[in-house]
């Protein structure tokens, strides 16, 4: 074992065995463990959505209705689709707390670029409260929030599927949310969140990465084959896949000491950190 195996399994051996209330006392003051991009820059993720989707025929959010898949919690996302014209959002996560005091204050920064908009937000009981229908927070996963088939225009995710064990069942439940001809968007994050080590995941047995090393936050390590595998299985139609980034210098360190599990991919798939999809119903 080299030094750099050792400082990588020593780091993955922390981070799983990290106290939650550590971890999210950490994550809420963006201490060694960063919230997720979504969470901390929503502007930022709006815009990249508004630029993935300008070539489609449908390219704005006028009188749509859209889904936040893993929204990490800060609600005023939801009040920047409202602000492009969306009609119904819905703002969805099952494993993410209620940051109801970051959801304030970003809305409080949005509201003084925009004070046109009469929108209200407080804070009761810890959680957050919207003085609005237009959008609504679900805490759950997406079968359970009560939503009809056939109801959505765009669903959008930001580094969601790569943590998700259960993607096909969770792309096949998004596919029947979706209206006919509604767009799944989604960017994709399949190297190692250990960006020292983009690729050492791949390095070690399924058995040992899922009861040792696998970080709280859970990464599958899915390819992107196996993700496109999953969509035309269940009936998207493609219409774009974009790599986003890779580094084949890395990846090729490690190459010889990837697990049989992954030698299987060709390294035009491995080398791939970062990837956009768009899906067509």
């Amino acid at each position: 074992m080299n030094l750099s195996d050792l400082h990588y399994i020593t780091a993955r051996l922390i981070r799983r065995r990290l106290p939650k209330k550590l971890t999210d006392f950490l994550l809420d003051r963006s201490l060694i463990i960063k919230p997720g991009g979504i969470t901390a820059y929503p502007e930022k993720f709006i815009n990249n959505y508004l630029a993935a989707i300008k070539d489609l025929p449908v390219n704005n959010f006028a009188d749509k209705s859209i889904m936040e898949l893993g929204f990490g919690g800060n609600a005023a996302i939801g009040f920047l689709y409202h602000l492009h014209g969306a009609s119904k959002i819905y703002l969805v996560d099952p494993y993410a707390k209620d940051r109801a005091k970051l959801s304030i204050e970003f809305l409080k920064k949005i509201k003084n670029k925009h004070p046109e908009h009469d929108f209200k937000a407080e804070i009761k009981n810890g959680s957050i409260h919207l003085s609005t229908d237009i959008y609504k927070l679900h805490f759950a996963r997406l079968e359970h929030i009560g939503l009809e088939d056939n109801s959505l225009d765009f669903i959008f995710s930001t580094s969601v599927l790569e943590h998700i064990d259960d993607v096909k069942e969770l792309l096949s439940e998004c596919y029947n949310k979706l209206k006919p001809n509604g767009y799944f968007l989604a960017f994709v994050d399949v190297g190692d969140h250990f960006q020292k080590y983009p690729f050492n995941m791949l390095k070690y047995k399924r058995k040992t990465w899922n009861n040792y090393l696998n970080p709280p936050s859970n990464l599958n390590r899915l390819r992107t084959l196996d993700y496109e595998n999953f969509f035309t299985e269940i009936g998207f139609k493609p219409v774009k896949k974009k790599i986003l980034t890779q580094n084949r210098e890395e990846f090729f360190k490690i190459k010889d000491n990837i697990d049989a599990e992954f030698k299987k991919y060709p390294v035009e798939e491995l080398v791939v950190l970062s990837v956009l999809y768009i899906y067509q119903k």
